[in-house]
């Protein structure tokens, strides 16, 4: 983030949607959301871009970034989650990785969730973090690389199964 200037038109991601930046004034990133979803929120923002990383906003990855990421994501091992017998514990930490904004721990995350459920049926809460993870993924990929929505689901899906 230290090397990537910021400008009007650039779409950016936090951890639950693709934004685009309407406007940059006193050092202030003003964005909106690049789609309307009423279940996510349409309003406009603005943050201070001192505070940009800290809110785990970041640049939309390149279709380059993309094309390693899904390259990275087959070979990835799923994500390392303590040892926990404490349902809340572990679903703290899976939903923790989401607020994060990572795409290679989010793919990590589905790995280990799509792992998880060959071993046993997921809970309502592991499969509605593994359906975030995936939205958020298929959302950046698919605005990323120009493509629908389910080219850009079905990519995913084959690099974290395997």
């Amino acid at each position: 983030m230290a090397n990537y200037k910021i400008n009007v038109g650039d779409l950016i991601i936090d951890s639950e949607q693709v934004h685009v930046v309407s406007k940059i004034e006193s050092d202030n990133i003003h964005y909106a959301p690049l789609r309307t979803d009423s279940s996510k929120g349409s309003s406009s923002s603005f943050i201070p871009l001192v505070n940009f990383s800290k809110a785990c906003l970041r640049p939309l990855l390149t279709k380059t970034e993309v094309k390693d990421l899904l390259k990275q994501l087959s070979k990835e091992l799923p994500l390392e989650l303590p040892v926990s017998t404490n349902q809340t514990n572990t679903s703290n930490l899976l939903k923790e990785v989401l607020y994060q904004n990572d795409p290679l721990k989010t793919g990590r995350l589905l790995i280990y969730l799509n792992l998880h459920s060959s071993d046993t049926v997921l809970s309502r809460f592991e499969k509605l973090i593994f359906d975030q993870a995936l939205d958020h993924l298929v959302a950046e990929i698919s605005t990323a690389t120009d493509t629908t929505v389910d080219a850009a689901k079905k990519q995913i899906l084959s690099a974290v199964k395997r």
